[in-house]
């Protein structure tokens, strides 16, 4: 074959020459005419906080008009969102404006986006995108959510002044079935009252089925029925609170002292052997036959005038907790015993003294803190916090903030024609009753203090953040 190269420079010429005319006919970009919004990030500008860019933001319809553009789960409480740097991205833009009100909420100004703007999102209320194809848009409203409350702050109100006006100065209250039962005694009369939710509150009923000077303070409950101990003999369950049914287990050992809680599907209780003098624990699974647990308890375990609770750990482990009291010689305690299986316990005060000596306190399991409330020291004094809490499930003890937990409720009254506002205190006492109930309400009944003055009101909190919906 023969070589032409001035053939072969003509053919190369005119291939570039087809390939160039071709090229300058075509559109030099792609249009869209989709102005749909893809996704909004945040970052922090200046003095803003980080928290920003936890922000998830998703479409939403709204009003059946504009769609929004919201974060469903809202950012934290004090999240600033006065300088933030947005990044909206589209399926196609040519331009996006920002809509922005002024304090009064009404229209103030449109801007372009740059790409490159720190704005204010408590003015931003809307945004328009124009597709590239310059002709079809799309509309959104904005919405940045910011918890307005404070999640770590407790809400309380004095649900009720007085649930009854008549003697009786030895209180209990438990929930069980969905309702609060709050027994009263004088040593003589036994009284009733029920509430399902702690402000609307039955009239008085007698329990002519219990026994004079029967131990309410000792009165648990099991299986969806309530237990109490008599005589250091017999025990009485009830499903109502009112027709009780008396149980006589074999008592030729040892006596029953108290009942402690439920636990591990079993009714757990304080005895005392009639050999040996010693104090051990016993179990139950229907409260007549009991199965005594060998472990001689510790001289200092308290076996009277303690809070006792059972609940999941953070592990989700069963756990219980029995706190102050008063040991075998009477002897006030300063201490928190914990167990993960009822028979192996740890007296936390050998590490941490915080509990403090504590006598009628009242404990509860609030999410994940363990609360406690009211109590007498070792000269039968009023202590000067009213509640602690323990974040490490008993072992150490700490007062919580008082800009946080302060029991008390405002009310109106007048003043040279003005109307003002005053607080009404949740006054310091012991021996008080608290349950939770199945709305994450705790719930403080009664007590006395140590003039005495015998409580009867009510008063309802609850944790703020205890009610946010989790993802």
């Amino acid at each position: 074959m023969r070589f032409y190269p001035f053939q072969l420079l003509i053919t190369v010429l005119f291939s570039i020459t087809f390939t160039a005319c071709d090229w300058l006919d075509s559109d030099p970009v792609a249009t869209s005419n989709n102005a749909r919004f893809v996704s909004l990030r945040f970052s922090a500008g200046d003095a803003t906080s980080p928290n920003v860019s936890k922000a998830v933001f998703t479409v939403s319809e709204y009003d059946g008009v504009d769609s929004i553009i919201v974060n469903v789960d809202s950012l934290p409480f004090g999240t600033k969102i006065d300088k933030v740097i947005p990044n909206f991205s589209f399926y196609s833009t040519y331009v996006a404006y920002v809509h922005r009100n002024n304090e009064l909420g009404q229209f103030k100004d449109s801007i372009a986006l740059s790409g490159k703007d720190t704005l204010d999102f408590n003015s931003v209320f809307k945004i328009s995108n124009k597709a590239s194809d310059q002709k079809a848009y799309k509309t959104y409203k904005v919405k940045v959510n910011v918890h307005k409350v404070d999640p770590d702050l407790f809400q309380w109100r004095k649900a009720v002044s007085g649930i009854y006006d008549h003697s009786g100065n030895i209180q209990k209250a438990i929930f069980l079935n969905n309702k609060i039962y709050f027994f009263t005694s004088t040593g003589l009369t036994t009284s009733l009252y029920t509430s399902t939710n702690g402000t609307n509150w039955s009239s008085r009923v007698i329990v002519d089925k219990l026994p004079d000077n029967v131990l309410l303070a000792n009165l648990v409950t099991f299986k969806n029925k309530m237990y109490l101990i008599h005589n250091d003999t017999f025990i009485y369950t009830s499903e109502d609170g009112i027709d009780w049914t008396k149980l006589e287990p074999n008592t030729s050992l040892y006596t029953f002292k108290n009942l402690l809680f439920e636990f591990k599907t079993e009714l757990w209780a304080i005895i005392q052997s009639k050999s040996d003098s010693k104090y051990r624990l016993a179990t139950s699974a229907d409260g007549l036959n009991w199965t005594e647990v060998s472990t001689t308890l510790n001289d200092n375990f308290p076996v009277g005038g303690y809070s006792a609770i059972a609940f999941a750990s953070r592990t989700k482990q069963p756990k219980v907790l029995v706190a102050g009291g008063f040991n075998k010689n009477g002897v006030i305690q300063n201490s928190v015993w914990s167990s993960e299986d009822g028979i192996n316990w740890l007296d936390f005060s050998k590490e941490n003294t915080t509990f403090g000596y504590r006598t009628g306190v009242s404990l509860v399991n609030y999410e994940d803190k363990v609360l406690m409330f009211g109590g007498v020291d070792n000269n039968e004094t009023l202590h000067s916090l009213l509640f602690m809490q323990s974040a490490d499930e008993g072992f150490s003890w700490k007062d919580i903030d008082t800009t946080k937990m302060t029991i008390r409720m405002t009310f109106p009254f007048q003043k040279n024609d003005s109307t003002l506002y005053g607080y009404r205190k949740y006054e310091r006492r012991f021996n008080q009753s608290v349950v939770v109930d199945n709305n994450k309400n705790i719930i403080l009944i009664g007590g006395r203090d140590s003039i005495p003055t015998i409580f009867t009101d009510v008063w309802i909190g609850r944790l703020n953040k205890s009610v946010f919906i989790r993802k």
